[in-house]
This record gives C-alpha cells, structure tokens and sequence, in this order.
C-alpha cells in the first residue's frame, strides 16, 4: 500500500477547507486550552488511527459487507451520539436516518451484487 500518507493528507485538507468556510461565515473560535488537548488526541490518534485500521481491515472482507458497514457508520454515529451524550434528535433528523437505513436496506438486499 501507500501507508498512512493518503489519509493525513485527506484529513489535512478537510480541515483547512472547514477553517476556511468557518472563518468566512464568522463561526471560528478558538477552544479553550483545557479542550485543545482533547482536539489534539481525537484528530491525531483516535480519528487517524480509526480510519488507519479501516483502510487495512476493509481489503481483508468481502465488498459488499465493508461498504454497507461504511454507509452504516454515520447513522450509529447519530444514534450513539444521541444515547451516549444527549444529542438531540429532531424530526428532520430521524428522517434522514430513515432514509438512510432504507436505502442501506435497499443497496443489502438488491440482486446485483
């Protein structure tokens, strides 16, 4: 493979182009330096290291499973955000999840392959 660089770089240009657009639309403020350190260690290990291990994993089962389980990520993510840390889920919300896990539905049970 290529190693980790394609990844560090994805993530590097995601957010530069956020920084962008937040400083643009006057939504940009610093974090407090209690919080710096929980933002150094999510983006640097925990979210690097994730998608690290999803890049490996990922060639060592079948397609049609990695894809439905990378399409299944973000709705568990809205639904453990929601039971784990209170996030509020309105009707717009649970009906996009809706939809997603339809068409996640629809994509699993589908004849072409």
């Amino acid at each position: 493979g290529e190693g980790p660089f394609p990844i560090f770089a994805i993530t590097t240009f995601s957010a530069l182009v956020i920084f962008f657009f937040s400083l643009c639309g006057g939504n940009f403020s610093l974090v407090p330096d209690q919080l710096l350190i929980y933002l150094v260690i999510y983006g640097g290990i925990i979210h690097f290291c994730g998608w690290y291990l999803i890049t490996k994993a990922i060639g060592n089962i079948p397609l049609s499973i990695s894809r439905l389980l990378l399409l299944l990520q973000p709705v568990c993510a809205s639904v453990f955000g929601n039971i784990f840390f209170g996030e509020v889920l309105g009707l717009e919300e649970c009906l996009y999840l809706g939809l997603s896990l339809i068409g996640i539905f629809m994509a699993s049970t589908s004849k072409i392959k």
